[in-house]
């Protein structure tokens, strides 16, 4: 497998993620974003713009919707579940929202569980392939008329439906947890 840093200094990109199999494509952009994120620009609430255009050359080259850091392959592919696995590095004390100006940036808002409405860098949890079962998720891109079209995605949200929507379940905080308490 190629390493995903090599990304950024192939001739061939973006058909080098193309020609990728499913790990290594994730691998590729998560190290992107990574790299991406640790950046620091002159004006946080440019972060979704600066990096627009290598994400739309992605998603275009994958045939996927997506948008903010977050790339929809479908059901059967786990691009979005894997998308949304970031967190903050050990680098970054804390993160911050990022406050978009629609006067300033071309952009006005950012889902709230994208990482590019915080100031920070990020990294991702890595599941080992294939060893995960997951849940049904659908994404804004996943269509069903309310969802934002790929295009969309990367500006002005224009009232489109911006959730995450999954399957909920009863969690119990304490169940498993020897904390002392009579059952």
């Amino acid at each position: 497998m190629q390493r995903p840093g090599r990304l950024f200094r192939d001739p061939n990109f973006p058909q080098v993620i193309e020609e990728a199999n499913q790990a290594e494509r994730i691998l590729r952009y998560q190290d992107l974003y990574k790299r991406y994120s640790h950046l620091d620009l002159s004006s946080p609430s440019d972060r979704p713009m600066a990096i627009g255009g290598l994400q739309d050359r992605i998603l275009r080259a994958l045939r996927t919707p997506g948008g903010f850091g977050v790339f929809d392959e479908g059901t059967k592919k786990k691009g979005l579940r894997r998308s949304l696995l970031w967190y903050r590095s050990h680098e970054t004390p804390r993160l911050e929202r990022i406050h978009f100006n629609s006067y300033r940036s071309a952009v006005s808002a950012v889902l709230s569980w994208s990482w590019m409405a915080y100031m920070g860098s990020i990294d991702y949890i890595s599941p080992a392939f294939g060893g995960v079962q997951w849940e049904d998720l659908r994404s804004p891109w996943s269509g069903g008329g309310n969802g934002i079209s790929s295009g969309d995605a990367r500006t002005e949200l224009q009232g489109a439906n911006s959730a995450l929507e999954a399957a909920t379940r009863m969690f119990d905080l304490y169940k498993g947890y020897d904390h002392g308490l009579p059952n």
